[in-house]
């Protein structure tokens, strides 16, 4: 009896809480009602978070999942489970009445039963600021933040706006990260709105990630109008700033001794019409006692369309001198080794 109430403890003790923190923004800051937000803390958890690019459930890649099962795209990878936490940018909707998606059409409709092999596999959280969250409308936008709820996945970030719901916070071991989903394709944010998230953020944390949609497709460096942005979000708070869209891996910048990564390509896509948009870079934030760490590894599908892998050592030392030779000159040496302090 001992025994089964202290298992009963310790479940109990490992589970996740959630508190609600009231949104303490005008109307007029976002131009969005004052609601409620759900900050989901994990007791106990390593201080890493790892980022990948692009995830994108539709399509081709869903026919591999109803032929060979709802795992068959991360069978090439350890599964992370509670090791790390991890971030990605959910490209696709997951709409009520869902469909397969046709070839070479661009509304992405993601099957729900395909949701809990995303959890089990190791993700906690995944942006919606991209210009995919819409496309099955408003409704189904919404739907798509419950189903992912609906397996522990928080959202962040959306296409239109930015509100208190473009932050998820993440409870580290000894810091708490805010994720900060931001979308610039064909939308302006001004310096004042930016400038006033990232105050609200920096209330309730001590690191605060850029992850932003971003940047020219297939561009393998990044634009004039990423750079400037970039740099303004880093005068208005960011620590960090970590691109998607390019479905290419971009360049590494550093700015004001903030590190730029301006976009980390495909993790699950179903584009193989060339190497760069199969592979992808993954990259862990280790916050310590002296700053922040940045661990960088390779990905790729070559070979094995659309289920990713790290790359082998040698795979890997190539693609990051490929990297670095595009990248900062201060930064080269530090993406040759992986490690960026």
């Amino acid at each position: 009896m001992l025994l089964f109430t202290l298992l009963i403890l310790i479940a109990v003790s490992a589970g996740f809480t959630t508190q609600y923190i009231q949104n303490p923004l005008s109307v007029g800051s976002f131009g969005i009602l004052e609601q409620l937000q759900a900050v989901f803390v994990e007791p106990v958890k390593p201080d890493t978070v790892a980022f990948v690019g692009d995830i994108m459930l539709a399509r081709h890649v869903e026919r591999y999942l109803d032929k060979y099962g709802d795992d068959y795209v991360y069978s090439r990878l350890p599964v992370m489970g509670t090791s790390t936490i991890l971030v990605g940018n959910f490209e696709a909707a997951i709409p009520k009445e869902h469909a397969h998606t046709p070839d070479e059409t661009f509304s992405f409709s993601v099957d729900s039963a395909y949701i809990p092999a995303l959890a089990d596999y190791g993700f906690s959280y995944m942006s919606l600021a991209n210009n995919h969250s819409y496309d099955k409308g408003v409704e189904d936008f919404v739907r798509t933040q419950e189903v992912l709820a609906s397996s522990s996945i928080e959202s962040f970030g959306e296409p239109r706006n930015l509100a208190t719901s473009s932050i998820s916070y993440v409870q580290l071991e000894n810091h708490i990260l805010a994720l900060i989903g931001i979308y610039t394709d064909g939308v302006i944010h001004s310096e004042d709105e930016l400038s006033s998230l990232f105050e609200y953020a920096e209330q309730t944390s001590d690191i605060q990630v850029a992850y932003v949609h971003w940047g020219t497709e297939y561009q393998s460096l990044h634009s004039i109008d990423q750079e400037l942005l970039a740099h303004v979000l880093i005068n208005v708070g960011a620590d960090v700033i970590i691109g998607h869209h390019p479905h290419v891996v971009q360049d590494i910048e550093i700015y004001a001794g903030v590190p730029i990564f301006y976009s980390l390509g495909n993790f699950i896509f179903d584009q193989y019409f060339d190497p760069e948009v199969q592979q992808g870079l993954w990259v862990e934030i280790r916050p310590n006692d002296s700053g922040i760490e940045y661990l960088l590894q390779g990905i790729t599908s070559i070979g094995s369309q659309s289920v990713p892998r790290f790359m082998s050592e040698y795979e890997n030392a190539t693609f990051l001198e490929s990297l670095a030779e595009k990248s900062s000159d201060s930064l080269q040496e530090m993406i040759r080794t992986g490690v960026i302090q």
